[in-house]
């Protein structure tokens, strides 16, 4: 059995056994930068400034972690357009969470030889131009 098998046991008796609430899925946006414009979507009129830092969202990470998150969705805007989006997956490697990483696609080729999926993640492609 591996590790994200043994954590999803162990939290999932945590919640019915002792009725502790767990944050099992949590979803990060990551940025309102994107590398499209089309024409159903908005986000280009958002402020791109306000994105959260590397080291919060890492110390959020290993905090999630330690409360029993198992999986974590990114997106964004286009989350692939992070500098950082390997060190975010790799601190979720790290700590055996789970990630769904919502793109349009574009960027994923590119940035799939630069980093690893934990085993059970997901790389969905959302929207097309």
């Amino acid at each position: 059995m591996n590790k994200i098998s043994t954590k999803l046991i162990k939290d999932i008796l945590i919640v019915y056994l002792l009725r502790r609430k767990v944050p099992i899925n949590v979803m990060f946006y990551l940025t309102n930068r994107c590398n499209l414009k089309c024409i159903y979507c908005q986000i280009q009129e958002h402020d791109n400034k306000n994105e959260i830092d590397t080291k919060t969202l890492i110390r959020s990470i290993k905090e999630l972690d330690k409360l029993g998150c198992i999986r974590i969705g990114l997106i964004g805007g286009e989350p692939l357009l992070r500098h950082d989006f390997g060190q975010i997956i790799d601190a979720c490697n790290k700590n055996n969470i789970l990630v769904d990483v919502y793109t349009n696609g574009y960027l994923a080729a590119k940035k799939s030889r630069k980093i690893s999926l934990p085993f059970g993640s997901n790389l969905l492609l959302v929207a097309e131009k």
